[in-house]
């Protein structure tokens, strides 16, 4: 296993102790250590951690609860905080893009995904989506995750199982060629993140229950046009497509201004509910 790999799957096996309640470190737990608010790093409590502002005794965690101030044996400043979600995701091994926060959170909300809710994606890829919307649905809720390329469906089964997840089922199958495994109107939510959406529309329109959302998500214009016409022809109605961009803003005294770099064109996303309308 590539070092790289052994250090995430270290740091993602933590992830059961980082749900727990108590808020005090243990030994094992995992811990994020951030300085000056901009350089992090995932690391585990117990251990010392090198890095280029210091070395730091991570046994100094033990019994203090996160929002601990830390030094390092040079006297520069840290914090230690308990990693989110979106710090885990971050750290997924990935062949292709992954799902930013940004986009993770609008599509949860513009889907009106809730706890109870079943939901359907296809293209699970690194599954940090997934992860998400198996927080969105809960322990009541339901993912139903759905991927035709082998090493990513290996990819993401490592991932979510070491997130301790319970609430999503993975499933290795061509949505194209064979269409979704599930009963007619039993989805509440279809999300889709794939190369032409178009070619599953009318399978997304049956099982999705009446007004239920279609989200696509899809990185150029022509791929707009293309599913905006399907979702047209099939029958769904209050389609809506947008880009978000997230621009961060430097925050220095006397110097308060956007950043000079950022992550800008992800992708773009659709949103769609099924009207009831027989099917010609």
């Amino acid at each position: 296993m590539e070092p790289h790999a052994d250090k995430v799957k270290l740091f993602i096996l933590c992830w059961v102790k980082y749900k727990m309640i108590d808020p005090f470190f243990k030994k094992g737990d995992p811990v994020l250590i951030v300085y000056k608010g901009q350089r992090e790093w995932l690391s585990i409590v117990g251990k010392t951690l090198h890095t280029h502002v210091g070395v730091f005794d991570l046994n100094d965690l033990i019994g203090k609860p996160s929002g601990t101030v830390i030094h390092a044996q040079n006297g520069k400043r840290a914090v230690a905080y308990r990693p989110r979600l979106r710090e885990w995701v971050t750290k997924f091994r990935h062949e292709s893009q992954i799902i930013y926060p940004k986009d993770a959170g609008i599509i949860i909300t513009y889907s009106d995904i809730k706890p109870g809710d079943v939901v359907l994606e296809a293209g699970t890829g690194s599954g940090a989506l997934t992860a998400y919307l198996s927080r969105a649905v809960a322990e009541n809720g339901k993912v139903i995750t759905y991927e035709v390329r082998e090493h990513a469906f290996e990819a993401a089964k490592r991932n979510l199982e070491k997130l301790g997840i319970t609430n999503v089922e993975q499933r290795f199958r061509d949505i194209v060629e064979d269409g979704f495994d599930v009963d007619d109107n039993s989805a509440d939510v279809i999300v889709l993140d794939m190369g032409e959406p178009w070619k599953v529309l009318k399978e997304a329109y049956r099982v999705l229950k009446p007004s239920g959302t279609l989200t696509v998500f899809i990185p150029t214009y022509n791929q707009i046009e293309a599913t905006y016409l399907g979702m047209l022809e099939i029958g769904f109605e209050k389609i809506e497509a947008l880009e978000l961009l997230a621009r961060p803003i430097q925050l220095k005294k006397n110097a308060i201004r956007p950043v000079t770099r950022m992550i800008s064109h992800t992708g773009f996303l659709m949103f769609a509910q099924k009207i009831v309308k027989t099917l010609e």
